[in-house]
C-alpha cells in the first residue's frame, strides 16, 4: 500500500484576503507609475545604451512597483522558498549575471520549458544560506514574484501546485523584456540552472 502525502487546502477566507491585498495594491499604484509601465516598450526600444543598460531600466521600474507592493505581500528578507522552484530567465539575463559574477554561463541555444515542478526544492545556484548572492542583479522573474498571502506558508515549494495564487500581469514590462531579450529574432528562455549548471 502506497502512502500519499495529504494535499493541504487553503481556507477560502485566506484566498479572499490574498485577493483583497492584491486589489488594494493595484489601487495604491500611482497613476504616473502605471503610465510609465504602459510606455516602457517604446522607451526601451528608443533608448540609447546596451542591452544590459536597458535591462537595468526594466529592473528599475519593477523595483519601483515592488516598493508600492511591499506592504501588501508576505515576502521579506530571509524567505527563500521562491528560490527553490523554477526560475525562468532570458539568455540576456544569463549573460548579464555572468558578466557581473565572472561565472561562465552555458550557451543555451533554444528555449527550454520544464514542468512546473522540475526544480521543486532545488536551490537556485545563486542562493547562499537562504540569501540571494546576486540580489541587486537578480532576474526579472525574481523581482516580479510575490505572495499576497499574509504569511509565507503557501510559498513552500511542496505547495507549488496545490492552489492558484493571485498573480499580476505587467504588460508593458513583459513586452519590453521580451523585445529586448529577443536576439536575431529568437527569444531564448530557460531555467537559471540550465544557464548555470551545478
Amino acid at each position: 500500500m502506497q502512502s500519499t502525502k495529504p494535499v493541504q487546502e487553503l481556507d477560502p477566507a485566506d484566498v479572499s484576503a490574498a485577493e483583497g491585498r492584491r486589489s488594494a495594491f493595484l489601487q495604491a499604484m500611482p497613476v504616473a507609475l502605471l503610465d510609465l509601465e504602459d510606455a516602457l516598450p517604446g522607451i526601451i526600444a528608443t533608448a540609447p545604451g546596451s542591452g544590459r543598460t536597458k535591462l537595468r531600466r526594466i529592473y528599475g521600474l519593477m523595483d519601483k512597483i515592488s516598493v508600492v507592493r511591499r506592504e501588501f505581500v508576505a515576502c521579506a528578507k530571509g524567505c527563500a522558498d521562491c528560490c527553490k522552484m523554477n526560475v525562468t530567465i532570458s539568455k540576456l539575463e544569463a549573460r548579464s549575471i555572468s558578466e557581473i559574477t565572472g561565472r561562465p554561463f552555458a550557451d543555451v541555444a533554444d528555449s527550454v520549458q520544464h514542468p512546473t515542478d522540475a526544480f521543486v526544492g532545488v536551490s537556485c545556484p545563486y542562493l547562499v544560506n537562504d540569501v540571494c548572492s546576486i540580489y541587486e542583479n537578480r532576474p526579472l522573474a525574481c523581482r516580479r514574484h510575490a505572495s499576497f498571502h499574509s504569511s509565507s506558508a503557501w510559498c513552500k515549494p511542496e505547495m507549488l501546485e496545490t492552489e492558484k495564487v493571485p498573480l499580476l500581469q505587467f504588460g508593458g514590462i513583459d513586452q519590453a523584456f521580451i523585445e529586448l531579450s529577443t536576439e536575431k529574432r529568437k527569444l531564448v528562455l530557460a531555467d537559471v540552472r540550465d544557464f548555470f549548471p551545478a
